[in-house]
């Protein structure tokens, strides 16, 4: 259902080996997810630390990642018309895009940060060990 002009610019990659998955969002303007059962995304948090715009499915894990509008896009999968119409949004609006995937990549350091967390967990466990 692609124009040829969408066909020459779309990339559908069904299955890609792990060491594959960087190369192939370092070449994308955004990334799309629209899973319908997915564990917590690293590939979404992998995407968004590269300063890509993520459109993902608006399921409780990806709200965990992404702030919808701010630093991803969410939209319900299975509602197909309004998870292209955001896509094509983000395709006409290049600063929209660059704005969104700059947020992404502050989200994922400010709240994803191994360090960060390690230290979170850390002070958790401390805080229940000593009471």
């Amino acid at each position: 259902k692609l124009s040829q002009r969408a066909l020459n610019n779309f990339c559908y990659f069904d299955s890609v080996p792990y060491q594959e998955i960087q190369m192939h969002i370092k070449e994308a303007e955004i990334v799309v997810l629209p899973s319908l059962a997915e564990s917590f995304g690293l590939v979404t948090i992998e995407a968004m630390s590269l300063e890509k715009v993520v459109v993902a499915s608006n399921y409780d894990w990806n709200k965990e990642i992404i702030e919808n509008n701010i630093s991803g896009i969410l939209e319900n999968p299975k509602n197909h018309s309004e998870f292209a119409k955001e896509i094509a949004l983000l395709i006409d609006n290049k600063q929209k895009s660059k704005e969104i995937g700059l947020n992404a990549r502050v989200r994922v350091f400010d709240h994803f940060n191994l360090e960060k967390i390690t230290e979170m967990n850390v002070s958790f466990y401390k805080k229940y060990i000593n009471s």
